[in-house]
Order: structure tokens, then C-alpha cells, then sequence
């Protein structure tokens, strides 16, 4: 997620900038991000812009029934054995049936979540993340579930962001579950990425997750209003939105509308293997390309977006994905969607869905993310780093973004390192030129010392492995030296991601 930023003042990254920098480390969780001051200069703009352990089942073999067939990356198969520590739950099945009011502005309906237990212990209690909740937390949650079977729902915790349910009967290793509960999702009066701008209605992490349990048991983190706190495996979904037939519906995912009852439109909607599900409504415009490898890239974009914009983003979109493709291996859905504003708040990442300024350092740092966060994916949490530093090295590569801190990079106090989490920058500040700049330095060294060519066939390799996995600092360290014919803990060191 690039923060949006306002433009700075050209020149070397000297006093100026380094004031410029200064004053925006002392942004905190509340202040907008349009304070932000932007450090990583374009050419053409100035806005800011090994696969997961398979999860083998133990004693039965158990069947998880599978979304509805599509066009998407093929379901995966439910192996018999798993390794003594995996994360879970795992085969994950979610199936949403939602009925909007006559804006987009509240939707009504139910859920269910089919999944298997794959931690390798006994799981008496699951959770769901509610991160729709995490701006106003327990005073006004927007998401709420009620009605639950297949358990016992707990009080809110976390902020209203995490619901306890205690299973009927604890699951042993490789036994399936089934919950069921209502979902009301009121779109909170703000401009956000879970909100709304006049008629467009986002709903960025409305929609429940399973949260995470691995050897360090549930994931339960807190929400980031600055960054991202998601954490989730990859799942099969099967959307039905019942909604007014004015109102488009951008989603995750492959979609195909009917008519319903008079002035009405079912949007039924299937995405496989992906971490999450966002979707928007409104009257938006909408224009379609297609990448040289196949894929179907719909651009859709609001009322302040100009022509000349929106052909200037389908267009970069259409370029990076291919550019994308080459350096990190084919992407392996039929389609990806941009929603393009000009948002106060930035943009935002979600698998085969973005929301994007329109300008092309954005649009290219999002699409990264495709690869970074939404096919190999990490704890954006803890390791923030793992998909920000790697989609903002992407974007700079791919636009000639100028990026004047690795030239003279400064720290903003001595114990932040590019490795930090989400609870170090909640706390300091500095998370964009961390995370963002000093991280894409880190990057960038690491291609200059393995040499392009070795570093990209690298990048290209760990997404292949990774591809619906999860990514680990360990992991990533140990793949990226195994391929150097040099040693880099002196890279790694110097820009403290050791």
C-alpha cells in the first residue's frame, strides 16, 4: 500500500529533503496520510505510490466441498498427512450471499466457512478476523456477525477486529468444520479503503477471515491504520451479491451478472486460491485490455478520473503486469481489476483487485503486489518488509522511480530496521521510509551485488516456490544466498534486515 503523499521539492536528498523526511516521521496511526511527505521521485509523477509447505491431512481423508468451477487457478487437493507444524486452518471454503440496500451502502445476508483443521494439534476454539472493524473498533463496529452454528461465538476482542468461536467439539488434526452466521456490513461515512467517496462505496476487508494458526499459535495481531496487519491463507470464494442494477461491482475475482427482480442485479462471482476478497460498488466507468500473456486487465474508475487518465492507467497496467510477469512468473488468474480515484487516503492492495490513484508509480507498486502479499504471502504484521520493500523496488524499477535515499541513506533512530513490524512503527513512525524506501535500498544492493540477471532468475524462482505459500524473513535470507555466489550478509547488514 503506497502512502499518498504531497509532491516535495527536487534536488539532492540533502537538507531539504532530509527536513522533509524528518517532519513526516512523526506521523502516528491517527493522522491522515496525505501528511506524508513523498521521498521517491518520477519520471512521469510525483505520487506516492517455496509455494506454502503443502497442508497434508492426518487419519481420514476428509472433503472440503469446493466453490463453484471457474476460470480460476485450480482448487487445491486435499493431501493425507501434514508435517508436525503447519498453518491453518487450511482448504479453506467461503461462501457469501449478500443483498444490498438501494446505495451500496449497507448489505445484509449470510456467510458460511467450510475449512480443515491442518495446524497439526487440537483446535478448540477457531477465530475470525473482523477487520472491517478496525478504525472505530467496539463503538461502532461495521461488521458484525450474529446467528452463528457449527460453534459458540465469544465476546469481540482485539478491538472488535477478532470473534472467538469455541467449536461444537474440539477439531483433531485433518477434521473438517462448517460455521454458518448472518453478516451485516454497514460501509463507515468516511473515504477510506473500507468507506465511501459520494456513490463509490469500498469495501476493503469487509468480508470475515479465518485468522491464523501456526507454531506460534493465533495470529491475533491489531489493526494498522498506517499499514497492514492481514495475515491469511489462500482460499476458495463464492460471492452472490444481490444489488441495484445502476451500481458496477469491481471484485477479486471472476464475475458474471444477471438481471434479477426489476431494477436489481445478481453479481455472482468465484476467485480461487486467494488470501482475501474486496469488492466496490458504484456508477463507475469502465474500460478492458488484455496483457500479452492473456490476461484480462478492467480498469474501472469514478467521475474525477479524466479520459486521458484512465487511458493512462489501463495502459501502464496493461505494461507492468506483462513487465511483472517476466520478472516474477506468470500470474496465474484470468483477470485483474483496478478501481481508480483520486482517494485522499491512498492505495490499496488485494489479490486480482486494486484501488489505485491514477497515476503510474501507484498503479505499478499495486500490481507487485499481485505477486508480493497476494501469491506469495507473508505476516504483514511482523514482516511488513517482505511484500512493501519488494513491490516499492518493483514499482521503482519498472517506472524509473528515483528513489534519493539509497544514495545517502539516513535511519531515524538507531533500532529501526527494515525488518521491523507493524507494533515498532505504530509506535516510532518512520514506517514509509523504513519499509518503503530503505527497504527497495536493500533491494536494489541485492541486485546490484548477485548481478540482474541472477537476481531476478531469484525473485522468479522464490515467487515459484512460494506461490500460494507463505514468505519468511528465514526463508527469503537463506533462498536469496543459496543463488549469490557471493556472500550478502554484509547487503543484509547494512541496511539492518540481518
Amino acid at each position: 500500500m503506497p502512502l499518498r503523499a504531497k509532491s516535495g521539492g527536487g534536488g539532492h536528498a540533502g537538507d531539504d529533503t532530509r527536513a522533509s523526511i524528518d517532519r513526516s516521521l512523526s506521523t502516528t496511526r491517527g493522522e491522515s496520510m496525505s501528511s506524508l511527505t513523498l521521498l521517491s521521485r518520477s519520471r512521469s509523477d510525483r505520487h506516492l505510490s517455496r509455494a506454502l509447505t503443502l497442508l497434508l491431512l492426518v487419519g481420514a481423508a476428509a472433503t472440503v466441498s469446493p466453490s463453484p468451477a471457474s476460470a480460476q487457478a485450480p482448487t487445491q487437493a486435499v493431501p493425507r498427512a501434514f508435517p508436525q507444524e503447519s498453518r491453518g486452518p487450511g482448504f479453506v471454503n467461503y461462501d457469501v450471499r449478500l443483498t444490498a440496500d438501494d446505495t451500496g451502502a449497507r448489505w445484509r445476508g449470510g456467510m458460511s466457512v467450510r475449512f480443515v483443521n491442518t495446524t497439526g494439534v487440537v483446535l478448540d476454539t477457531i477465530w475470525l478476523r473482523l477487520w472491517g472493524n478496525g478504525e472505530d473498533g467496539c463503538a461502532a463496529p461495521a461488521v458484525r456477525v450474529t446467528r452463528l452454528s457449527g460453534g459458540t461465538a465469544g465476546d469481540p476482542a482485539v478491538g472488535c477486529t477478532a470473534l472467538p468461536v469455541r467449536m461444537a467439539h474440539p477439531l483433531r488434526p485433518g477434521q473438517p468444520a462448517l460455521l454458518r452466521f448472518d453478516l451485516h456490513i454497514s460501509v463507515p461515512d468516511r473515504d477510506a479503503r473500507f468507506g465511501h467517496n459520494g456513490p463509490y462505496y469500498l469495501l476493503g476487508h469487509a468480508l470475515p477471515v479465518l485468522a491464523v494458526h501456526d507454531g506460534k499459535g493465533w495470529h491475533l495481531d491489531p489493526y494498522s491504520t498506517g499499514g497492514e496487519s492481514n495475515y491469511s491463507l489462500t482460499a476458495d470464494w463464492a460471492v452472490r451479491l444481490d444489488h441495484p442494477r445502476a451500481l458496477a461491482i469491481p471484485a477479486t475475482g471472476s464475475a458474471v451478472a444477471v438481471p434479477a427482480r426489476p431494477g436489481r442485479t445478481l453479481t455472482t462471482i468465484a476467485a480461487k486460491r486467494v488470501r482475501d476478497f474486496a469488492f466496490a460498488a458504484g456508477p463507475f466507468g469502465e474500460r478492458e485490455a488484455l496483457t500479452r500473456h492473456g490476461v484480462r486487465v478492467r480498469l474501472w474508475f469514478t467521475d474525477d478520473v479524466s479520459a486521458a487518465e484512465a487511458d493512462d492507467t489501463l495502459a501502464g497496467a496493461v505494461e507492468y503486469m506483462d513487465t511483472f510477469a517476466g520478472w516474477f512468473g506468470r500470474y496465474p488468474y484470468p483477470e485483474v481489476d483496478l478501481v481508480s480515484s483520486h482517494f485522499d487516503w491512498g492505495s490499496m492492495e488485494y489479490p486480482t483487485y486494486v484501488v489505485t490513484y491514477p497515476a503510474r508509480t501507484a498503479v505499478a507498486h499495486e500490481l507487485a503486489h499481485q505477486w508480493w502479499y497476494g501469491l506469495v504471502g507473508n505476516d504483514q504484521y511482523a514482516d511488513p518488509w517482505l511484500d512493501e520493500a519488494i513491490a516499492e523496488y518493483a514499482k521503482q524499477r519498472a517506472t524509473g522511480d528515483e528513489n534519493m535515499v539509497c544514495a545517502d541513506p539516513f535511519w531515524p533512530s538507531p533500532d529501526a530496521k527494515v525488518t521491523s513490524g507493524m507494533n515498532y512503527f505504530n509506535a516510532n513512525g518512520g514506517y514509509y521510509l523504513v519499509v518503503y524506501l530503505l527497504g527497495s535500498c536493500l533491494m536494489h544492493d541485492l541486485e546490484r551485488t548477485m548481478g540482474p540477471d541472477r537476481w531476478l532468475a531469484f525473485l522468479r524462482d522464490y515467487a515459484t516456490a512460494h506461490r500460494y505459500g507463505v514468505s519468511t524473513p528465514v526463508a527469503f535470507r537463506a533462498e536469496a544466498q543459496a543463488a549469490s555466489p557471493v556472500d550478502l550478509a554484509p547487503v543484509f547488514h547494512r541496511w539492518r534486515a540481518s
